[in-house]
Formats: C-alpha cells, sequence, structure tokens
C-alpha cells in the first residue's frame, strides 16, 4: 500500500563533529548470539559518549549524544558489510513508514547510523525487571497490547513485516506508552527474510523464508503472554524443547491468564488463526 514517504535529515552535530575530531576510538566487544560468540571492533563516532552506553546488538551498538543526553546513536563498524546492510535497511524501512505514535522515529541519519530519542525506562523486558515481583497493573498492560497492534497494523498497512516483534524491540516512554523499535530485520513482504525472531517468539519453517505479515502476528502472541504473565513463553525450558514444543502446537496453558480475552488472542496468534492483523484488531475491539 502506499503512503507518503518521511524525509529523513542528515544531522548538521553530525557533520561539526565529524570535521573538528580525526581520531575515532576503538571499541571491542563480545557478543553472544544462538549458543555461539563473535567479537566485534567498532569505532565509535566522535559525537557519542562512551561512558554512556545504552545497548548492543550483533552488529552494532547505541550510545547517548555528547552534546544531548535526551538521544542517543545507534551504529556501527563501517567495515562489516552485513552490518551496514543492517543499517541501511532500517534507514530506508523508516523512510518508508513515517510517523505512527506507537512507533520510535530517528531525528536524523548520517552514513553512521541513526539518532533517536533516548527512552531511560528501556524495552518492556527491561522495565518488567526493575518492578519484579511485581506487574504493571492490569489496566496498563491491555493498553499496551492495544498500543502494539495499532503499531503493527500501521507497519503491515506498507506491506513490511518488523520480523522481530519482542518485548526487548518494545520501549517504554516516560509516559507510559509503547514505542516498537529496531527495524533492522524488517522487509517488504516477500522479501527474504534474513533474521529470526529471538527463541520463544518464532515457530520455526525450513529453507528460505520470505516475509508474511502473519510471521508478525505469531510473535504478537508472545509479545502478549510476556507482556502478561512478565515472563517469555516456557521461559524455563531449554530451546531445543522449546522449538520442538511450538512446532507440535503445545503452548503454555493460558486459563488462568486475565483479562480471558486477550488469552484467546494469545491462542489465535499461536494457532495462526488470523490472516491478518485487521482481523486480530476486531477481536480487540469486540472485547
Amino acid at each position: 500500500m502506499g503512503g507518503a514517504r518521511c524525509q529523513l535529515s542528515i544531522s548538521p552535530s553530525y557533520s561539526k563533529f565529524r570535521t573538528r575530531f580525526t581520531t575515532l576510538r576503538r571499541v571491542t566487544m563480545t557478543i553472544a548470539r544462538s549458543n555461539h560468540r563473535t567479537e566485534i571492533t567498532l569505532q565509535p563516532p566522535p559525537f557519542v559518549s562512551e561512558q554512556q552506553f545504552i545497548g548492543y546488538g550483533l552488529y552494532g551498538r547505541i550510545e547517548l549524544l555528547l552534546d544531548d543526553r535526551s538521544r542517543c546513536f545507534k551504529f556501527c563498524e563501517p567495515n562489516n558489510q552485513d552490518a551496514v546492510a543492517t543499517i541501511e535497511r532500517e534507514k530506508n524501512i523508516f523512510a518508508i513508514l513515517g510517523p505512527h505514535p506507537s512507533i520510535i522515529q530517528p531525528h536524523w541519519v548520517s552514513e553512521r547510523g541513526l539518532c533517536f530519542e533516548y527512552y531511560p525506562k528501556g524495552s518492556l523486558r527491561a522495565y518488567y525487571k526493575t518492578m519484579l515481583p511485581s506487574l504493571p497493573d492490569i489496566r496498563t498492560r491491555p493498553r499496551w497490547c492495544r498500543q502494539i497492534v495499532e503499531g503493527i497494523a500501521f507497519i503491515h498497512s506498507k506491506d513490511i513485516v518488523h520480523n522481530d516483534i519482542s518485548a526487548r524491540n518494545v520501549l517504554i516512554s516516560q509516559s507510559l506508552d509503547i514505542k516498537i523499535c529496531d527495524f533492522g530485520s524488517a522487509t517488504k513482504v516477500g522479501d527474504e527474510v534474513l533474521d529470526m525472531p529471538e527463541e520463544r517468539y518464532v515457530k520455526y519453517r525450513h529453507g528460505r523464508i520470505y516475509a508474511r505479515a502473519q510471521d508478525d502476528l505469531f510473535t504478537v502472541g508472545s509479545l502478549f503472554y510476556e507482556i502478561l504473565e512478565g515472563s517469555q513463553p516456557y521461559q524455563r525450558v531449554e530451546s531445543p524443547e522449546v522449538r520442538r514444543l511450538f512446532n507440535s502446537l503445545v503452548f503454555p496453558p493460558l486459563n488462568h491468564m486475565q483479562p480471558d480475552y486477550l488469552a484467546r488472542v494469545i491462542r489465535k496468534c499461536w494457532n495462526e488463526e488470523y490472516n491478518s492483523i485487521s482481523e486480530l484488531q476486531v477481536d480487540l475491539n469486540q472485547s
């Protein structure tokens, strides 16, 4: 479907720092993913603070800006082709999407990466860890579920599939609203998927995988579960067994989950009973 493309600007402060500094600092990190460890060496841009480390992924990291601690910068190693391709993919996806209240928006982009607002509360998963053993109240959690669905509906309306929906890729704003983030794995519908969602959020498919909106819907089921229960599906079960259970359509029990209408939505997501996000929205609107 069509829609206005948002114009992403190049930051003037980026150019200022680029001419002022000529030496890039090097940071080595060891990252564990999918049971293997990868060591990467990053060259942070000179306009970010190494003392204000926010987060990292397989190919890069996020740090606060030196001159504006309310914003952060997502960047990668410029000599790593896979990393650069991921950053460029994310830039292109944001240009297609445009603004939405439930989706993080870049303030500006450069050849090194993207600048975003900094959300001190962090991801939904990180926020829950600060509250344990308590959970957000019963009014807030369903509201977050609805905001997530609104954001995904907008993404799908642009023929985009996120491909990595999870509690680690949903930020919490100061007003306790949802912001979907991390579009590095996103693709157009029908394009080959290069990265899978995290375990417990995916039903495994073999061979080459091409993006389908239905795959985001399966992950919505696991995300709703984590929002309502405060833990991932089968969190204490080893990953190979989780794959076997999911592929056998054996999912965690939902009998005592509240509100019960969201339990029904989760069950339908996991059993792939929705053909589109709009069908899921109908169920939410009828509750």
